[in-house]
């Protein structure tokens, strides 16, 4: 059961739990850490005023609860009372506490927006509606007007859904409105990555409308803010390169679409050869220049940026430049060789070895030319790396002292 820590000042943090009834929390808890009273007598209070609330004797909330070291209500009584937001929030009105309110909104606020993500990735778009436009609704009354910049990753995700059930026009909509909040933020917080995404979605969107050219320059300026914010090869850029791409090759531009292909494949070789073969990048361009690395150098660690994307998604897109390449270079080039190669790295990050030895044997059947030898190499040793069998765990034989965690 996910528990999310909100520190509302006191000594401890207290938790919003995701239960099967929605977001709770544990009114023991909210008694000793906000209020500092006694449980029994809180819940006493809340029965008298007739506050919402909710019995539960779930063994999985119970144990959940024994985890995060929340007390119980009374040694005499079993189970627990849980606290629905519309509660907890009118307690604390009711109390005065209106300085802990939007702590509480906003921590609520971004649990709903995590929903909403986790539903995008499965394609639950339908379910997704609602809770997004709830979503929105919430980031109104918490941020406007004072923080409108806070307000536009919401309308972002909303836009993402509606896109994802096809609709263009309550699409276009949010997604003005989004853009009209950015353009109302005079602070000079980092804005890149925003409109970097804001641009994506036009993109997508005058995709759905079947403009070509508007997509196109959409997709120009994703790539122009990811780059500055990212640098131009870290793998988020890479994937703006992507979104290019297709336009160009569904207007049949396949000298165009096999540029930026190139530069997606360069972006991901670099990243995975570091993790998973220890090899440095030079961060050199071909003609002794070093690369632009974006507004801050630690965006260029591979993991941490890796961390940000689906790797799902992003070996499909390898798979599909694989099959790109082989459509329109034939299926024995040099290039798609490359391309099976770094998808085979790709499927080795996200630990599905069977696709990876698929594409890294592909690959080195491919890799026999002579002008390919050095490649060559390096896929025997992706495949070297991915054959080697996982370390065995080290057994203690020492007898285990009574107050380690062996003895409990």
């Amino acid at each position: 059961m996910e528990a999310v820590a909100i520190d509302l000042g006191g000594k401890l943090p207290i938790h919003a739990l995701v239960t099967k009834k929605g977001i709770m929390f544990s009114m023991s808890q909210v008694s000793v850490e906000v209020f500092g009273e006694n449980p029994a007598a809180f819940g006493k209070e809340l029965r008298r005023l007739r506050y919402p609330r909710m019995r539960t004797l779930d063994t999985v909330t119970l144990m959940r609860l024994a985890q995060l070291g929340i007390p119980p209500e009374s040694a005499n009584v079993t189970g627990a009372t849980l606290l629905p937001p519309t509660s907890f929030l009118r307690i604390l009105d009711d109390r005065r506490r209106m300085d802990l309110i939007p702590k509480v909104r906003a921590a609520m606020l971004k649990m709903i927006t995590k929903e909403v993500t986790d539903l995008i990735i499965r394609g639950q778009f339908e379910t997704a509606l609602p809770i997004a436009m709830d979503a929105v609704q919430k980031a109104q009354a918490l941020y406007w007007p004072r923080e409108p910049l806070r307000m536009v990753p919401c309308y972002l995700l909303a836009v993402k859904v509606n896109l994802g059930l096809n609709r263009p026009v309550q699409s276009e909509d949010l997604l003005g409105v989004g853009s009209w909040l950015l353009l109302q933020d005079k602070s000079n917080e980092a804005k890149d990555d925003l409109r970097s995404e804001i641009s994506q979605l036009f993109g997508r969107l005058s995709m759905l409308n079947k403009l070509t050219g508007p997509s196109l320059k959409a997709y120009a300026e994703e790539i122009y803010y990811k780059a500055r914010e990212f640098g131009i090869y870290d793998v988020r850029t890479s994937i703006a390169f992507y979104n290019i791409s297709r336009v160009f090759r569904n207007e049949k531009q396949l000298y165009h679409a096999l540029a930026f292909w190139d530069v997606v494949i360069h972006s991901w070789r670099v990243a995975l050869e570091e993790l998973i073969m220890g090899v440095k990048p030079t961060r050199e361009l071909p003609w002794g220049k070093k690369e632009f690395e974006g507004k801050n150098s630690k965006h260029l660690i591979p993991k941490e940026a890796i961390a940000t994307l689906q790797m799902p998604e992003v070996c499909d897109m390898l798979q599909e430049i694989c099959k790109f390449r082989s459509d329109e270079l034939g299926r024995d080039d040099v290039a798609v060789g490359e391309a099976c190669y770094v998808t085979g790295l790709g499927f080795c990050y996200a630990n599905k070895k069977m696709l990876a030895l698929e594409h890294l044997q592909r690959a080195s059947e491919i890799m026999q030319q002579p002008n390919s030898l050095e490649l060559k190499d390096f896929i025997d040793k992706a495949i070297e790396i991915l054959l080697q069998p996982p370390p065995q765990p080290v057994l203690n034989s020492s007898p285990a002292s009574p107050s380690s965690p062996a003895s409990v």
